[in-house]
């Protein structure tokens, strides 16, 4: 009876530290997933960005201008940024972006002005009455997003990367949303001051009248000087 006992404990034993066990694995599996999700890499993404301005509504009719910078493709496990051929240089730096629009406007500054002097092609959209442009049915990668135009010539947003998909709260976003905040550039009145013309002298009226009679006593002279000397 006494062995039978023991049996039972070591059993019982053995059953909660099993239970445990079973316990402590199932809440790494799920650490280890939140921590490292899966990335789709035959997904399609979106990117909205919302142009507004100072006193946050969204505005109407400026042009941004998307443009390709790298692609997405599996390393090992891992997403890795492979850059288009006109910014080969700067994929080290581009594997650095973690977030858009964040810490990166001296590199976005950088891709820019590639994109600009090579002429690299790219999509422009105008933004609607809600102040949003979008771009769907997008490869996964990391974009540059260049405000080609101001909206009434009022703001400019500079320059921004972002990337697709955006990792948030652990899980990878394909349809990402950006609002990157706007330079607001003042408006500049141009005011012609009209020159007054200089004052006009008044005219006086040309006086006719004396013409003739100063001519016949001119011919009057005329002759009496020709008397006069006759006589002499």
């Amino acid at each position: 009876m006494k062995r039978t006992g023991r049996n039972n404990g070591s059993q019982l034993t053995r059953l909660i530290a099993g239970a445990l066990f079973t316990a402590i694995l199932a809440t790494t599996a799920a650490t280890t997933a939140a921590a490292s999700p899966f990335v789709d890499y035959d997904a399609k993404g979106s990117i909205t960005v919302t142009y507004r301005d100072e006193k946050g509504k969204g505005v109407e009719g400026a042009e941004l201008k998307l443009i390709k910078v790298g692609s997405a493709v599996d390393d090992g496990g891992n997403a890795v940024f492979v850059a288009e051929d006109a910014f080969s240089e700067y994929e080290k730096e581009l594997n650095g972006v973690t977030e858009a629009g964040e810490g990166e406007a001296s590199l976005a500054a950088k891709i820019a002005d590639i994109a600009e002097s090579q002429s690299v092609p790219g999509t422009t959209v105008k933004t609607d009455s809600d102040g949003k442009a979008n771009w769907k049915d997008l490869d996964l990668g990391i974009y540059v997003v260049i405000n080609t135009s101001g909206a009434k010539g009022y703001l400019t947003i500079d320059p921004f990367l972002i990337t697709v998909p955006r990792l948030l709260d652990g899980e990878y976003v394909y349809d990402v949303d950006a609002d990157p905040k706007p330079t607001y550039v003042e408006k500049v009145t141009t005011t012609t001051t009209k020159t007054p013309p200089p004052p006009r002298v008044p005219q006086t009226g040309q006086l006719w009248w004396p013409v003739p009679i100063l001519l016949c006593a001119g011919i009057l002279f005329i002759v009496l000087g020709g008397v006069f000397r006759r006589n002499e």
